[in-house]
């Protein structure tokens, strides 16, 4: 903050956090998962006033890592319908099942211990949100493996998947949209105005796209 320090390599919740207004450059090591997060972490850099820069490092392999937390947060509905189905298959007469029944260990490839702990993830996570399923406390007052309080899965008689498929189909839009921002060849100002409802009728004349410096590699940062 004092200025000692000229480069500092930080996760995206770290950089944040900086309220420093004469930061000169940021760099992605790769595009966040939405258009939100990139734009307010560019925000970062030249909150003075002053020129800055915000430079992106692309790859194929981008989207990856946003696609696997949306496949976890909120699974594919054909996926969720058949761990549904056996959930009931296996559920007692009492319309419960224990998390680590053999069938559904099977299925999940192994027992959903963060589940089991309280924390709403995964495929049981999903079902739990839709209101497909209920955590209930299983009898007795031990505890489990690992300090967890035992439980046992509650299964509605019925499942409405059109929560998890809303949310999952605006995850995947704000995958694709940085995906076209990373490719496009228009003017990247105009691209995100346009994104967030906002018009551009002339170009910027400082991004890549606009004002590209070929003999630095750098913006043209007094274009």
């Amino acid at each position: 903050m004092q200025g000692a320090v000229r480069v500092v390599v930080a996760t995206n919740a770290f950089g944040m956090g900086i309220d420093k207004a004469d930061v000169r450059t940021v760099i992605h090591v790769q595009l966040p998962t939405t258009l939100e997060a990139y734009y307010q972490e560019a925000g970062r850099a030249g909150r003075d006033g002053l020129p800055a820069a915000c430079v992106s490092f692309r790859g194929r392999g981008d989207g990856r890592l946003g696609r696997a937390f949306a496949d976890a947060a909120y699974p594919a509905p054909r996926r969720l319908r058949t761990l549904w189905h056996a959930l009931r298959a296996a559920a007692g007469p009492d319309g419960t099942v224990a998390p680590d029944d053999p069938r559904l260990v099977a299925l999940m490839g192994g027992v959903p211990r963060a589940w089991m702990e309280g924390e709403p993830v995964g495929p049981l996570g999903a079902l739990e949100r839709a209101g497909a399923v209920i955590r209930r406390p299983a009898s007795g007052t031990g505890r489990g493996r690992g300090g967890s309080l035992p439980c046992r899965i509650a299964v509605r008689s019925s499942l409405d998947l059109a929560l998890i498929r809303r949310r999952r189909k605006r995850v995947l839009a704000s995958l694709e949209a940085v995906r076209r921002y990373a490719g496009t060849r228009e003017c990247r100002t105009g691209a995100l105005l346009r994104y967030f409802g906002e018009l551009s009728r002339e170009a910027c004349g400082r991004c890549d796209r606009c004002g590209w410096d070929l003999e630095t590699g750098w913006p043209a940062l007094d274009g």
